[in-house]
């Protein structure tokens, strides 16, 4: 009887020790930067369009909410990542009447339709439907 106790907590605590050792996919810190759009793009890593003309910045923070700038209206909210999913849950927009912007809103309407993402050292790739993304690079990064 008191074996079978023994063994019982035994286990448990390897089990803890085991659950506590593990790491979620997310906690690539490598998405803790700010994000400058360079272009949309398709699976086959075609250019939709680039985003030249068109100034739309985010980031993220470890605390899950991002800021950011979409040509010129101010930005922010929260975001969730399970793995390399992710929800972005739209907060606060700006809305300024800004010479020159962008007349489709197509990064805005698009932002809370964001489920998965990539990323490299110096791209990130924040997908909106099966097969088409917006494509990032971090600020200041010549690449």
């Amino acid at each position: 009887m008191i074996m079978k106790k023994f063994l019982l907590i035994l286990k448990c605590l390897v089990l803890i020790v085991i659950l506590a050792g593990c790491s979620n996919d997310n906690d690539d810190s490598s998405l803790y930067n700010t994000w400058i759009l360079v272009s949309y793009g398709n699976e086959s890593n075609e250019v939709l369009k680039e985003a030249n003309g068109y100034f739309y910045q985010i980031t993220f923070n470890i605390d899950g909410t991002y800021s950011g700038l979409a040509y010129g209206n101010e930005m922010g909210g929260n975001y969730k990542c399970i793995g390399y999913g992710i929800q972005i849950y739209s907060g606060n927009i700006t809305q300024k009447d800004c010479e020159g912007a962008d007349p489709d809103h197509f990064f805005l309407e698009h932002l809370e339709d964001v489920y998965l993402y990539t990323i490299t050292d110096t791209e990130l790739k924040l997908f909106y439907s099966k097969d088409q993304y917006f494509k990032f690079r971090i600020k200041n990064s010549l690449k």
